[in-house]
Protein backbone atom coordinates (compact mmCIF):
# COMPACT_ATOMS: atom_id res chain seq x y z
CA UNK A 1 0.00 0.00 0.00
CA UNK A 2 1.09 3.62 -1.08
CA UNK A 3 -0.78 6.74 -0.03
CA UNK A 4 -0.97 9.54 -1.71
CA UNK A 5 1.40 12.45 -1.15
CA UNK A 6 0.14 16.51 -0.56
CA UNK A 7 0.36 18.56 -3.77
CA UNK A 8 -0.80 22.10 -4.56
CA UNK A 9 -2.83 23.78 -8.28
CA UNK A 10 -1.19 25.70 -10.18
CA UNK A 11 -2.62 28.20 -12.61
CA UNK A 12 -2.03 30.21 -16.27
CA UNK A 13 -4.33 32.23 -18.31
CA UNK A 14 -5.34 32.56 -21.33
CA UNK A 15 -6.34 35.86 -22.94
CA UNK A 16 -4.42 37.89 -20.48
CA UNK A 17 -2.55 40.97 -21.15
CA UNK A 18 1.15 41.13 -21.78
CA UNK A 19 2.90 41.40 -18.41
CA UNK A 20 4.02 38.61 -16.11
CA UNK A 21 0.42 38.22 -14.07
CA UNK A 22 1.84 35.27 -11.49
CA UNK A 23 3.74 37.48 -9.40
CA UNK A 24 3.23 37.65 -6.04
CA UNK A 25 3.68 36.58 -2.48
CA UNK A 26 4.93 33.15 -2.98
CA UNK A 27 4.09 32.15 -6.67
CA UNK A 28 1.56 31.06 -8.19
CA UNK A 29 -1.01 30.27 -6.19
CA UNK A 30 -5.20 29.46 -6.94
CA UNK A 31 -7.93 31.25 -5.49
CA UNK A 32 -9.74 28.11 -3.24
CA UNK A 33 -13.35 28.62 -2.51
CA UNK A 34 -13.71 24.80 -0.79
CA UNK A 35 -11.98 22.15 -0.09
CA UNK A 36 -10.83 20.46 -3.19
CA UNK A 37 -10.76 17.03 -2.00
CA UNK A 38 -12.88 14.19 -2.63
CA UNK A 39 -14.02 11.02 -0.77
CA UNK A 40 -12.31 7.97 -2.10
CA UNK A 41 -15.79 6.51 -3.24
CA UNK A 42 -16.66 9.45 -5.78
CA UNK A 43 -13.10 9.77 -7.09
CA UNK A 44 -13.39 8.82 -11.05
CA UNK A 45 -11.17 8.62 -13.77
CA UNK A 46 -12.49 11.90 -14.95
CA UNK A 47 -13.11 13.88 -11.56
CA UNK A 48 -10.01 13.40 -8.61
CA UNK A 49 -11.08 16.54 -7.10
CA UNK A 50 -13.74 19.23 -7.00
CA UNK A 51 -12.74 21.50 -10.18
CA UNK A 52 -15.11 23.70 -9.25
CA UNK A 53 -13.32 24.97 -5.86
CA UNK A 54 -10.25 26.48 -7.83
CA UNK A 55 -10.81 30.09 -8.93
CA UNK A 56 -8.30 32.11 -10.55
CA UNK A 57 -6.56 34.30 -8.26
CA UNK A 58 -7.73 37.96 -8.40
CA UNK A 59 -5.61 41.16 -8.59
CA UNK A 60 -3.76 42.05 -5.31
CA UNK A 61 -4.78 45.64 -4.63
CA UNK A 62 -7.02 46.92 -7.19
CA UNK A 63 -8.16 45.73 -10.75
CA UNK A 64 -5.47 47.61 -12.87
CA UNK A 65 -2.82 45.34 -10.67
CA UNK A 66 -0.95 42.99 -12.51
CA UNK A 67 0.66 41.05 -9.42
CA UNK A 68 -2.24 38.40 -9.06
CA UNK A 69 -1.66 35.93 -5.62
CA UNK A 70 -4.58 33.08 -4.53
CA UNK A 71 -5.01 31.75 -1.20
CA UNK A 72 -3.97 28.67 -1.52
CA UNK A 73 -0.78 27.02 0.39
CA UNK A 74 0.20 24.59 -2.09
CA UNK A 75 -0.72 21.47 -0.47
CA UNK A 76 -4.21 21.37 -0.17
CA UNK A 77 -4.87 18.58 -2.81
CA UNK A 78 -4.01 14.71 -1.38
CA UNK A 79 -2.88 12.77 -4.19
CA UNK A 80 -3.30 9.30 -5.52
CA UNK A 81 -2.16 5.93 -3.48
CA UNK A 82 -2.44 2.41 -4.71
CA UNK A 83 -2.90 -0.99 -2.92
CA UNK A 84 -1.05 -3.68 -4.79
CA UNK A 85 -1.65 -7.26 -3.84
CA UNK A 86 1.25 -9.99 -4.52
CA UNK A 87 0.55 -13.20 -3.59
CA UNK A 88 2.71 -16.63 -3.25
CA UNK A 89 1.36 -20.16 -3.13
CA UNK A 90 3.99 -22.77 -3.02
CA UNK A 91 4.28 -26.30 -1.27
CA UNK A 92 6.67 -28.52 -0.81
CA UNK A 93 7.12 -32.36 -1.17
CA UNK A 94 9.21 -34.60 0.73
CA UNK A 95 11.37 -37.41 -1.01
CA UNK A 96 13.13 -39.96 0.39
CA UNK A 97 17.38 -39.16 0.80
CA UNK A 98 16.37 -35.89 2.52
CA UNK A 99 15.37 -34.30 -1.07
CA UNK A 100 12.32 -32.35 -1.82
CA UNK A 101 10.48 -30.83 -4.61
CA UNK A 102 8.81 -27.25 -3.99
CA UNK A 103 5.98 -26.13 -6.33
CA UNK A 104 5.93 -22.09 -6.33
CA UNK A 105 3.13 -19.70 -7.78
CA UNK A 106 4.03 -16.38 -7.47
CA UNK A 107 1.23 -13.49 -8.57
CA UNK A 108 2.33 -9.69 -8.40
CA UNK A 109 -0.56 -7.45 -8.37
CA UNK A 110 -2.77 -10.38 -8.15
CA UNK A 111 -5.96 -8.85 -8.85
CA UNK A 112 -4.55 -6.48 -11.59
CA UNK A 113 -5.60 -3.00 -10.25
CA UNK A 114 -4.90 -0.37 -12.34
CA UNK A 115 -1.99 2.48 -10.68
CA UNK A 116 -2.55 5.72 -11.94
CA UNK A 117 0.37 8.01 -10.87
CA UNK A 118 -0.47 11.56 -11.61
CA UNK A 119 -3.36 13.89 -12.03
CA UNK A 120 -3.77 17.14 -13.89
CA UNK A 121 -3.93 19.84 -11.25
CA UNK A 122 -2.59 22.59 -13.36
CA UNK A 123 -5.53 24.71 -14.16
CA UNK A 124 -6.02 27.05 -17.36
CA UNK A 125 -8.43 30.31 -16.76
CA UNK A 126 -9.87 32.49 -19.81
CA UNK A 127 -8.40 35.83 -18.20
CA UNK A 128 -11.78 37.41 -19.14
CA UNK A 129 -14.32 35.56 -17.77
CA UNK A 130 -12.41 33.57 -15.35
CA UNK A 131 -13.87 30.28 -16.40
CA UNK A 132 -12.14 27.22 -16.59
CA UNK A 133 -10.30 26.28 -20.27
CA UNK A 134 -8.21 22.87 -19.73
CA UNK A 135 -10.63 19.97 -20.17
CA UNK A 136 -8.34 17.83 -18.47
CA UNK A 137 -8.12 19.65 -15.16
CA UNK A 138 -8.41 17.27 -12.62
CA UNK A 139 -8.24 13.86 -14.62
CA UNK A 140 -6.13 11.03 -14.35
CA UNK A 141 -3.09 11.45 -16.52
CA UNK A 142 -0.58 8.52 -16.35
CA UNK A 143 -0.97 5.02 -15.16
CA UNK A 144 2.37 3.34 -13.41
CA UNK A 145 5.13 1.54 -15.80
CA UNK A 146 4.79 -2.28 -15.22
CA UNK A 147 1.69 -2.35 -13.42
CA UNK A 148 0.31 -4.97 -15.02
CA UNK A 149 -0.60 -8.89 -13.19
CA UNK A 150 2.75 -10.45 -13.80
CA UNK A 151 2.72 -14.15 -13.05
CA UNK A 152 5.79 -16.88 -11.94
CA UNK A 153 5.66 -20.86 -11.73
CA UNK A 154 8.78 -22.41 -10.14
CA UNK A 155 10.19 -25.67 -9.63
CA UNK A 156 12.78 -26.00 -7.23
CA UNK A 157 14.34 -29.64 -6.27
CA UNK A 158 16.23 -29.97 -3.26
CA UNK A 159 19.12 -32.57 -2.82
Amino acid sequence: MQGGTRGGFTYAFTGAPTGDLTQGLGGSRVSLVCDPNLPRSERTFERQFRTECIRPPGPLTDPSDTLYQGNSLGDEFIALGFVNHDLVLFKNFGLTGGRSVEFRLEAYNAFNTDQFTAVDTSAQFNFATGEQTDPNFGRTTNVRANSNRVVQLGVRFRF
